[in-house]
């Protein structure tokens, strides 16, 4: 991969259209950032690329909107889509990638292990009445 100014200046733009996106409409529309960069690079690469920073991102998003401020009504709502899914995503992927399935599985222990005990209280961010 060379490193020439229309590569930079892309890059640079996938990065203030990822920083834009997550932070006026969640990490859903963010994902355009990894097809721009691919238009200049290999998209493995891309995402390659972009995945540290969607990681610390989500990390500096976290000291901010920490585990109590969560809806916990809606998270118990959201929880068992997101299980079903993980687990169908790690179960159909082809027996030779089935030890990478286990990856993005993994970081929803802990989650997991704290909805029991916490969720928004009266006057948090996301809490309802």
């Amino acid at each position: 991969m060379s490193l020439d100014v229309q590569v930079v200046a892309v890059a640079l733009l996938a990065v203030g259209v990822i920083g834009f996106m997550k932070g006026a409409f969640g990490g859903g529309f963010a994902i355009i950032g990894i097809p721009l960069l691919a238009l200049v690079m290999d998209p493995i690469a891309a995402g390659s690329l972009l995945a540290p920073l969607f990681v610390a991102m989500d990390v500096f998003a976290l000291r901010y909107w920490r585990p109590r401020t969560w809806s916990r009504p809606d998270l118990l709502w959201l929880l068992p889509g997101l299980l079903a899914g993980g687990f169908a995503g790690a179960f159909l992927l082809p027996p030779g990638h089935r030890p990478a399935g286990g990856i993005p599985l993994a970081p929803t222990a802990p989650l997991l292990a704290r909805v029991g005990g916490g969720g928004a209280g009266p006057g948090a961010p996301g809490a309802r009445g």
